[in-house]
């Protein structure tokens, strides 16, 4: 039994009295009665229906001053985003004769269940599977035992589910998702990705990596994969992580989407994952189709020697941002990744305190020099670009090992530089 109330789902209700008669051919679905069972208020409406209702939803979204466009042309699949994009309603035809039909093609019995629209108030849900009782008892059980080779991207969504909320499987299942593994490599990167993304951000990833490994997925995606080798170092990752979490700015900066769904944080587990995998890293880099940012990010983080660490309380914000900016391209992933894999926790603090000073003094997304290039064009008009690059490194330096501290001593610095 599950009743909804219209203030708690105004839209919801609105798109039913808008469907009239044609409300008999829709119902919800999927993760939205998953969430609604678990007393999790949805983001995201699963709507399923028979016949066209392209026409009546595009009405509707019209009505709702919303943002309708095709997820699916040829399938017939389409999206609704309300309220300034906070809300949306995805709808898409059934896939067999009648409703539980349907859900019997779906993947994970929890997932197979529905709610009539024109039952929202009465709460008579059809669950053909027992999805219910399997959600109650938060266990994981494939439809039918084709599901997953039907869709092999269903034994990655099932280990994310394990990953967001503990649901274990059933040994059956296991054995599913075991004979399902190799047909991995048949899916596109980027739906790859997608699930990766969010098992990576799962509070449950530990046991989520043992289960990628029980069931040979690991392998299949990251070849020869050291799992015992990266549980040791995930671990002391999340020791790092828990300390690093006091400071505001750096939680922020792990909460930076590099791509969608893909942040910081869950780049720096993935670099974890490759340093204990034996495969060629750009081939999987390619595989996982990531964007050219976090491309460029891994790349740095696992070819780049460990951060050197040398911050000093005694330092002005000035140099303790300088010495972060001189650690590389990417200085606070690459910092962050040394403190996650090597260091101890005396250093989180002060390196917390230099990456809040490197954040403070950026300025177009680098720390601005004591002296620009123009000033030294103009006092030595023979120097060339590449040369004047190399002078106001050399000045950074000179700031970091407190020679100058002005423009005025950057001035006679250089002067001096240049009459020996």
């Amino acid at each position: 039994m599950l009743t909804l109330h219209a203030k708690d789902h105004p839209h919801l209700f609105e798109l039913a009295e808008f469907l009239g008669p044609l409300c008999g051919q829709a119902w919800l679905v999927g993760g939205t009665i998953r969430d609604l069972l678990l007393d999790n208020h949805p983001a995201d409406y699963d709507i399923a229906f028979s016949g066209d209702l392209s026409a009546k939803i595009l009405a509707w979204s019209q009505q709702q001053q919303g943002s309708w466009f095709w997820l699916d042309k040829e399938r017939n699949q389409s999206r609704v985003m309300l309220d300034n994009g906070r809300l949306q309603f995805d709808f898409a035809p059934l896939r067999a004769a009648t409703i539980q039909e349907d859900l019997r093609l779906r993947d994970y019995t929890l997932n197979a269940i529905a709610l009539p629209l024109k039952d929202l108030t009465t709460g008579g849900l059809i669950d053909p599977l027992d999805g219910v009782a399997d959600l109650q008892a938060g266990r994981l059980r494939c439809c039918s035992g084709d599901v997953l080779k039907d869709d092999p991207l269903r034994c990655l969504k099932g280990i994310r589910h394990h990953a967001q909320h503990g649901w274990t499987f059933t040994p059956e299942t296991i054995d599913q998702l075991r004979a399902a593994a190799p047909l991995i490599s048949q899916i596109a990167g980027e739906r790859l990705r997608t699930e990766l993304s969010h098992i990576l951000a799962g509070p449950h990833l530990s046991s989520a990596i043992d289960l990628l490994e029980e069931t040979h997925l690991a392998q299949e995606l990251f070849p020869k994969f050291r799992g015992q080798e990266f549980q040791i170092g995930l671990s002391h990752a999340r020791k790092q992580l828990a300390l690093l979490s006091a400071f505001e700015p750096i939680v922020i900066r792990l909460e930076e989407n590099y791509e969608p769904l893909l942040n910081l944080h869950s780049l720096l587990i993935l670099a974890l994952i490759f340093i204990c995998t034996t495969d060629f890293i750009p081939a999987l880099i390619e595989r996982l189709r990531l964007s050219r940012r976090s491309s460029k990010l891994i790349d740095s983080l696992l070819r780049s020697e460990p951060a050197r660490i040398d911050f000093d309380l005694q330092d002005s914000p000035r140099i303790s941002a300088l010495k972060v900016e001189r650690i590389g391209t990417e200085p606070i992933a690459q910092l962050l990744f040394t403190l996650l894999r090597y260091q101890g926790t005396e250093l989180i603090s002060l390196s917390s305190v230099a990456i809040t000073h490197f954040i403070n003094h950026l300025s177009r997304e680098r720390i601005p020099d004591l002296l620009g290039g123009n000033a030294l064009r103009e006092k030595y008009p023979a120097l060339s670009g590449k040369e004047i690059g190399l002078w106001l490194e050399r000045i950074k330096a000179a700031e970091i090992n407190e020679e100058i501290s002005s423009v005025g001593e950057a001035e006679a610095w250089l002067d001096q530089q240049f009459s020996i």
